[in-house]
């Protein structure tokens, strides 16, 4: 992958542009801690190619790897879709192996697992 997710998240979190004087969003993420879900599916999809325009209604495809069959994409997640979950599908012989990852903060919103999940259910 072209970045690292924990660059990949702080640059979606940090593209909110939201600060208090000299403290921005994105410096306050660089300290919380980063979660991530996983889950496989079986898959009617013969190829990942056939899953962009789906992917493309949830998110924002930000890697497309034909040779190595996943794509990388932002999504929104947790209230309002104001923390971004940077997710990875890979599609392996009839199953989605999808990977999410978020920072989260004091009070868990579970936006890794969320973003698989949605992507599980448009996807089946």
């Amino acid at each position: 992958m072209s970045k690292k997710i924990d660059d990949l998240l702080l640059e979606k979190i940090g593209e909110y542009g939201l600060g208090i004087g000299d403290v921005t969003i994105k410096k306050v993420a660089m300290k919380l801690k980063k979660e991530f879900y996983i889950k496989k599916v079986e898959s009617d999809y013969d190829t990942i190619v056939t899953i962009r325009d789906d992917l493309e209604k949830i998110g924002k495809i930000l890697e497309e790897n034909k040779k190595e069959n996943y794509y990388l994409l932002s999504v929104g997640g947790g209230l309002l879709n104001l923390n971004p979950a940077i997710c990875i599908v890979k599609l392996d012989k009839g199953i989605m192996n999808i990977i999410g990852y978020a920072k989260e903060g004091l009070i868990k919103q579970n936006t890794a697992k969320k973003a698989v999940d949605r992507i599980a259910k448009l996807l089946r």
